[in-house]
């Protein structure tokens, strides 16, 4: 009791001379209030029954520690501590070192809050905050929650956050690790046509503006694609902050590319087993004839555009363009042995068709464009199944 009265009396001391200080009845001691306080040291407010010191202030600083140290024999076997919180109990309960709650009680435009603020340099070694996890229960050494994300840290970690985390500079891991448990994955689809749309993407080399300025921007170049060319082939991989910076996961491109590859292993696996025949060197059969009037007037204009996607396995869609003058007009599908396995009458009116995979069984196949009875131009299509 003597060495807390002792150190009350130099904190007063330190706040100047007109601070009132009383010993109250009950014990308990205040500094700059007249009621009876509730906590055993008040000062500047009562306290609370729960809290053994409190101390209130309109002060910039509330309390202000300085660790000087022995500056003569300086020596790195010693520590120096600023403040040190320690529990000697061990009883069952939860227990906080330093609970810091700096929210304003409305939201503000002016002004930083931080809970807390830690700084540290020139040293050997620097930590602005340290957190340790010691023993075997689950938790983690640093924990950050956005809003009220509900935690339930089921492993041991070094840091653990509920909320997006943002790097404005490189990122450095020896391993990242997604959540990927196909028991949980809700609506799932296959996909589709990712060679195809991949083809689409167009990858660069670039650096920010800020990098370059004053340095050679060889040393800053990366590969990337641009956020809006990946959202318009897989929209799932790319989110935009504020709807004005794109943010794109190249990590959830990996299962793209994993299909792609199966369909180019697929389309390989059907070349490889198709054979040459002899109807795919003669002209195709009646009631076809082959156009061999290149500038023939009447079929000027026409067009017929290899179909996308390609390969397919559900659908694709056939584009062409007609001239105005067309009587007939019709696109033909005929398997590599010649048969043919659909007759598709167009118009200049639609401009497209689609094919189904019904009736046709995995392999290539020929689609033939034919108008009044000539044909225009001849495409191969490939259906995977």
């Amino acid at each position: 009791m003597k060495k807390t009265i002792l150190l009350v009396m130099l904190f007063v001391a330190s706040i100047g001379t007109f601070a009132q200080f009383k010993v109250h009845s009950n014990g308990k001691i205040s500094v700059g209030i007249t009621d009876t306080p509730m906590s055993e040291i008040s000062v500047g407010g009562i306290g609370a029954t729960s809290t053994a010191n409190y101390f209130e202030s309109e002060k910039t600083f509330l309390m202000n520690l300085k660790c000087i140290g022995d500056t003569a024999t300086p020596t790195h076997s010693v520590t120096r501590t600023g403040l040190k919180i320690s529990r000697t109990q061990n009883t069952e309960g939860s227990y906080t070192g330093i609970n810091s709650n700096m929210e304003k009680s409305s939201a503000s435009s002016l002004g930083v809050t931080t809970g807390v603020l830690g700084v540290a340099g020139n040293g050997k070694l620097n930590y602005g905050i340290r957190g340790e996890l010691k023993g075997s229960k689950n938790g983690a050494a640093i924990i950050g929650i956005v809003g009220s994300n509900s935690v339930n840290v089921s492993s041991q970690y070094a840091g653990y956050f509920a909320g997006d985390v943002a790097v404005s500079n490189d990122l450095y891991a020896e391993g990242i690790y997604e959540e990927s448990d196909g028991r949980f994955m809700m609506m799932q689809a296959d996909l589709d046509s990712a060679t195809a749309r991949l083809e689409n993407l167009t990858p660069l080399k670039w650096a920010w503006p800020s990098q370059v300025q004053g340095d050679d921007p060889r040393a800053y170049l990366r590969y990337s694609i641009p956020g809006q060319n990946l959202k318009q082939e897989f929209p799932l991989l790319v989110r935009e902050a504020d709807n004005t910076f794109h943010y794109a996961d190249y990590i959830g491109l990996i299962p793209v590319l994993v299909q792609a590859i199966k369909e180019l292993s697929n389309r390989i696996a059907i070349l490889e087993n198709s054979q040459p025949t002899e109807a795919m060197s003669q002209p195709l059969m009646t009631p076809i004839a082959r156009n061999e009037e290149t500038n023939n007037d009447d079929n000027m204009g026409a067009s017929l555009k290899q179909n996308t996607p390609n390969p397919f396995n559900e659908k694709t869609t056939i584009n062409y363009t007609l001239p105005a003058n067309v009587s007939t007009a019709n696109i033909y599908i005929f398997d590599m042995n010649g048969a043919m396995k659909r007759d598709i009458t167009i118009t200049a009116a639609d401009n497209q068709v689609i094919v189904d995979t019904s009736s046709l069984s995995a392999g290539i196949y020929l689609y033939s464009l034919v108008i009044n009875g000539r044909e225009i131009d001849t495409k191969r299509m490939i259906v995977s199944h």
